[in-house]
This record gives C-alpha cells, sequence and structure tokens, in this order.
C-alpha cells in the first residue's frame, strides 16, 4: 500500500511538472502574440490560471473539503456545480449550431455577401485577409456570382473595409461591375441589413452565400434568416491558435441577441 501511494504522488508530481511547463510555453507565447493579436491575452489568463490551481492543489482540495462538510458550504458548490454543468451544456448546444452554420453550402445563384473586419489604417487585418480570400475563390469558381462588400470605417482605420475590400478583390483580377460597396455599417445586423437593401434595390438574388470566418456563421445567418434572405456559408479559416477566444466570444455575442432580441 505504502509503495502504491508513493508511486501515486511521484506520477502526480510529474504531471504537475508537465502541466506547469506546458502553462510556461503558453505564457510565453502569449507574450509575444499579444503584441500582434489581443486574443493572446485569453491564452495568457488561462494558462495562469491552470498553473495557479496546480501549485496550490494541495491547499485547494483542503479547502473544497472543508466547505463540504459545512451544509450550507455544500449547497453553495452544488450550485456552483450546477451552474458549470448547465454552461457547458449550453455551450455545447450552441457551439453545435456554430458548426452546423458553418458547414452548411450556398444556396444556388447566391449574391455573396463579404463581411468587413478591422482595418489597420489602411491594411486590412489577417481575420480580413481570410475572408477576402474565401470571397475570392468563391468568386472564381462562381464566375456570374455578384458580390456585396460590407463594412464601414471604425477608430483606426483610413479607408472603410469595404474600400479594402474592393482594392483586393479587385486587385485578384475581380471585375469590379460585379462588386456593390456597402460602406455604412458597424455591426454583424447592419451589415446583413444594409446588404439586404442593396439586394433590393439591384434586384439581385435573396439566396446569399456569407464569407465571414466559421465562428461567424451562424449569428450572421440569424439576422440574414430574420431579414427573409436564404443564406450559406463561404467560411474563412480562423488561425488556430486565436479561435477558443473568438468562440467564447461569439457564444457571448449570441447570448446578449437571445437575451436582448
Amino acid at each position: 500500500m505504502e509503495y502504491i501511494i508513493k508511486t501515486g504522488k511521484i506520477k502526480w508530481n510529474i504531471a504537475r511538472i508537465i502541466l506547469l511547463t506546458l502553462c510556461a510555453v503558453i505564457f510565453a507565447f502569449g507574450i509575444f502574440a499579444v503584441t500582434h493579436r489581443s486574443s493572446a491575452i485569453f491564452a495568457m489568463a488561462g494558462s495562469a490560471a491552470v498553473a495557479i490551481v496546480t501549485i496550490f492543489w494541495t491547499r485547494l482540495w483542503a479547502l473544497f473539503r472543508k466547505l463540504r462538510s459545512h451544509r450550507a458550504g455544500r449547497i453553495v458548490i452544488n450550485a456552483i456545480i450546477a451552474c458549470i454543468l448547465l454552461a457547458a451544456l449550453y455551450t455545447a448546444v450552441l457551439s453545435g449550431l456554430m458548426i452546423g452554420a458553418f458547414m452548411s453550402a450556398p444556396p444556388d445563384n447566391a449574391t455573396l455577401i463579404v463581411l468587413g473586419c478591422q482595418v489597420r489604417g489602411e491594411e486590412p487585418s489577417l481575420m480580413l485577409y481570410r475572408r477576402m480570400d474565401a470571397a475570392l475563390k468563391f468568386m472564381r469558381d462562381n464566375p456570374e456570382a455578384n458580390a456585396i462588400l460590407s463594412g464601414g470605417q471604425g477608430p483606426g482605420e483610413w479607408i472603410t473595409e469595404a474600400e479594402a475590400m474592393r482594392r483586393y478583390i479587385t486587385g485578384g483580377g475581380i471585375s469590379e461591375r460585379r462588386l456593390f460597396i456597402e460602406d455604412r455599417s458597424t455591426s454583424t445586423y447592419e451589415n446583413v441589413m444594409f446588404s439586404k437593401a442593396i439586394i433590393e434595390e439591384h434586384g439581385l438574388s435573396r439566396n446569399i452565400a456569407v464569407a465571414t470566418n466559421g465562428f461567424h456563421q451562424y449569428r450572421t445567418q440569424s439576422f440574414a434568416k430574420d431579414a427573409g434572405l436564404t443564406p450559406g456559408a463561404v467560411p474563412a479559416r480562423t488561425p488556430v491558435y486565436t479561435l477558443p477566444f473568438y468562440w467564447l466570444r461569439e457564444i457571448a455575442a449570441i447570448t446578449l441577441q437571445i437575451v436582448f432580441n
């Protein structure tokens, strides 16, 4: 028995060392990446939290057992566990819907709507480049399709997001006659509604293909369906190291949309 306990402690200590090393690597990478992507803060905070729990696990477990020995403590702990489980279930269900949205094929004869993203001065962000690349591929594969480039001008942007997209997409060999510019929107909802107005004004197809990141498809398509459009996805790739941050942020945005309509 003593040998088993001793072996268990050795394995646990090895696991702690491995976990702390992994946290240190993630945190160090975050320090480098945060100068390029603010989403790295999420990875830094997560790795720091895991490291703290690992270091103080023995004391935290003792505190947990002490709380469990009192009725009030058990009620609080059970309530917290129930909330965590409900949140996990909600996140899983919503994640399933989000995955289904970005896997949905564009309908036939679709008008492409390319959603804007941050521009730094006149230089598109990485996310916007990914969306524009997805849009270029779609337009090359569908030479009869028209596109609405949707995005206004925000802080730190010297040109509108729509103008940045126009420059890049025409530079990629797409005729400007196939492009419609929507340069007033400042939110996903406005992206959809202002693009719908252009569709109606120019008699474009109400079947739409949305070029945006995969995590962003569900919310965008929800707005489109509410506006009477038939959407499908042209998903842009998202850098793996940013995906957890944007995925959770999108779940929060969808939740706010549900609560406040």
